[in-house]
Formats: C-alpha cells, sequence, structure tokens
C-alpha cells in the first residue's frame, strides 16, 4: 500500500479559498477531513501544516480566531510547522506582513522525507512554482508527487512537473467544512 504525506501550503490555501469565495476561510475548513479524501486508500503517514501566527497587537479578534485554528489542528493530529512574520513597506508607506521560510520548509521536509523514505507519494497544496526543484528532486529518487491547487494561483511549472495535478474546485471545497457546532 502507498504510504502518502501531505504538504500544505497555509498562505497559498487561504488565498486559494478566497479566490473560490471571498467569505470563505480556512479557520472553519477541515483539513484532516480533506486530506483523507485526497489520500483515497492509501495510507495517511503524515500531514504538515506551514503558515505564521498572525499579530496579537494588530487585531486580536482575528489573532485568537487563528490560535482556536491552530489548536484544532493540533488536535487533528497536523504537524502545525510556524514560520516568521516579517513587516514590509509598500511604496505608499504603507505597512503590511509577509510570511518569511514556509517555502522553503516545505521544500526541505519533502525532500528530505523522500531520502528518509517516510513516504512513497508526497501530495503538495500550492499552486507556487516555488517548489519546481524540489518536486524534481523527489521524483528523481522514484517518488511521486501529486498536486492540488487552486486554478487562479497555479504555476505552470508546477503543474506540468508533478505526477498528477488537481485543481481544488468550490465542491470539494464545501464538502470539508467543519461542523461549526463542535468544540474546538
Amino acid at each position: 500500500m502507498e504510504r502518502v504525506k501531505i504538504f500544505i501550503d497555509g498562505a497559498n490555501f487561504n488565498y486559494g479559498i478566497k479566490s473560490i469565495e471571498k467569505r470563505f476561510t480556512d479557520f472553519h475548513f477541515d483539513f484532516k477531513r480533506f486530506c483523507e479524501f485526497i489520500c483515497k486508500k492509501r495510507q495517511l503517514v503524515g500531514i504538515n501544516y506551514y503558515n505564521a501566527s498572525l499579530k496579537q497587537d494588530i487585531n486580536p479578534s482575528l489573532f485568537k480566531s487563528q490560535q482556536i485554528f491552530f489548536s484544532r489542528l493540533r488536535n487533528d493530529g497536523i504537524s502545525l510547522i510556524l514560520c516568521k512574520r516579517q513587516k514590509r513597506t509598500d511604496v505608499n508607506n504603507q505597512e503590511y506582513f509577509t510570511i518569511k521560510g514556509d517555502d522553503i520548509n516545505i521544500a526541505v521536509d519533502m525532500v528530505s522525507g523522500a531520502y528518509e523514505n517516510e513516504y512513497d507519494v508526497a501530495i503538495l497544496i500550492s499552486g507556487d512554482g516555488d517548489f519546481k526543484s524540489a518536486v524534481l528532486r523527489v521524483r528523481k529518487i522514484n517518488k511521486k508527487v501529486e498536486n492540488y491547487y487552486f486554478p487562479k494561483l497555479i504555476s505552470l511549472d508546477l503543474l506540468t512537473n508533478c505526477d498528477l495535478s488537481i485543481p481544488i474546485d468550490k465542491k470539494m471545497i464545501r464538502k470539508n467544512f467543519c461542523d461549526l457546532k463542535r468544540k474546538n
């Protein structure tokens, strides 16, 4: 039976879910159920979710919602890999934050996991073309890479270098929202 490990680019997923429907939020998405669905009848050996904490002092309410979401991920057995959030300034001198380290952590974990024989199939949930080199390296040692992506956020480099690429659509998203009555 093929062993599957799933790597979720949290920021890319958040933008992707909003590209389908602006009111959707990943805070109420059931990643465990979704990952079990895309794994099919194969053995799911791990799920890694990569993101960065929001800044509490900027929006305490949103920060609290994210922390509840992170707690739910951990309770569902998902490995949460937190990266840094770095302040930047745009051309209009407006401050914004960007996530640093998520792509490199995903790439290193995918490649090292392949070399350490942790899985037979890596499923990458992202549309970011920066992963092309990691995908090629994983495939070079006879591991498969499947890609789930949002159609508005896919890189042709990623799309053409994975063994299988599957778009995430509105129906797939709707089927995997949490029961909001469930205790977090």
